[in-house]
């Protein structure tokens, strides 16, 4: 099975394509996945590589990214709290960018594809822990 972009503004990446088809491939009977991509280390105070969830769903024989969403604490010390830092919206078409707001994709690709390449990097040191919930 293929793994898609439902939105012509946003290309998936090969290496993205790669690595959620692997993943898809091992939930065969499901119809969605919730990917959670986890630093360990990843703390308010230490830093580290930010947590990253990806949503897909199952349609016509093919796996869809619905969605994007990279997470990043943000707060005073002691109070930091972690929130939605970029999201890419592939199935509405928008993003969104912490101090900007919602955006249309077609004016986030080169930030898109920028963020692809940072995870794919992250992904290829092997700095995340993955959690799948399948439905």
């Amino acid at each position: 099975m293929a793994v898609k972009s439902p939105c012509s503004e946003a290309k998936l990446a090969a290496g993205l394509q790669v690595i959620l088809g692997a993943t898809a491939a091992q939930y065969p009977h499901s119809e969605s996945l919730t990917l959670n991509f986890r630093d360990p280390h990843y703390s308010p105070d230490a830093g580290g590589y930010h947590p990253v969830e990806i949503r897909m769903s199952k349609a016509h024989g093919d796996w869809y990214v619905e969605y994007l969403t990279d997470f990043a604490y943000y707060g005073p010390p002691g109070y930091a709290e972690l929130a939605r830092e970029l999201d890419f919206n592939l199935l509405h078409g928008n993003g969104y960018q912490n101090f900007v707001g919602d955006v249309p994709l077609r004016a986030m690709k080169s930030l898109f594809r920028t963020w692809q390449q940072n995870f794919l990097t992250y992904h290829q040191w092997g700095v995340f822990r993955l959690t799948v919930t399948s439905e």
